[in-house]
């Protein structure tokens, strides 16, 4: 796979701006996902958001589809609330037994790819495989403060930075985690969760905030 194609299919950049603690809200959070896949073009802003942590809950609004989620851990469940005033209930318990059915039939479809025995399908079975059950070489640079994880399937380098408390980061990544799970299940094309909680899980040991979060994806 040459670099050129690794860059054009799948260098995205999440920027997460430093939060801030206020009164009446706990923390605030600017989130803009950016595609840099385009080598020698701007990139290109494929969303942003607004996420407030206050009493307990998470409110997530994505101004370019007029949506909120919220976050509600006490009742083991997000709300999603539609520009058109609907509103949908999405119990964590359901979001765990679809992502469980969704990893089964990729397990079924990597030993389907397996009995193919070509090149091009054994590479692919290694990319879901990688996704399924993420093997990272892990490096953090102290002088940048940034966590590097490395594999074969995909990339992160998080540039990272210091909390107000333990219990923020806490509170932060167990969103973060939840919502990587909600993403894949409102989004089936994209990755699953689990890279993305392993990286969650790293940056909880070190107690850090991720500040920027760049993830390459190598595809053939």
């Amino acid at each position: 796979m040459s670099k050129s194609t690794m860059l054009c299919l799948a260098v995205a950049v999440c920027a997460l701006f430093p939060a801030q603690v206020t009164r009446g809200q706990d923390l605030r959070v600017y989130t803009s996902v950016v595609n840099v896949s385009h080598e020698g073009e701007s990139p290109t802003i494929l969303s942003s958001s607004l996420t407030l942590f206050h009493a307990g809950k998470v409110y997530d609004y994505m101004e370019e589809i007029g949506e909120v989620v919220i976050y509600e851990p006490s009742h083991h469940r997000f709300i999603i609330l539609g520009k058109d005033f609907s509103a949908t209930e999405v119990p964590f318990a359901e979001l765990n037994h679809f992502l469980e059915a969704a990893q089964q039939e990729s397990v079924k479809y990597i030993r389907e790819l397996a009995s193919k025995n070509s090149e091009e399908n054994a590479r692919l079975a290694a990319t879901i495989r990688f996704q399924l059950q993420p093997d990272f070489q892990k490096n953090f640079l102290e002088e940048s403060q940034t966590l590097q994880f490395r594999g074969s399937s995909m990339n992160y380098d998080v540039r990272t930075g210091a909390a107000p408390s333990p219990e923020v980061v806490n509170r932060y990544l167990d969103y973060a985690d939840w919502a990587a799970r909600l993403n894949y299940v409102l989004h089936p094309h994209s990755a699953f969760p689990a890279p993305r909680l392993t990286l969650n899980e790293a940056l909880r040991k070190r107690k850090l905030l991720p500040v920027q979060v760049d993830r390459t994806t190598h595809l053939d």
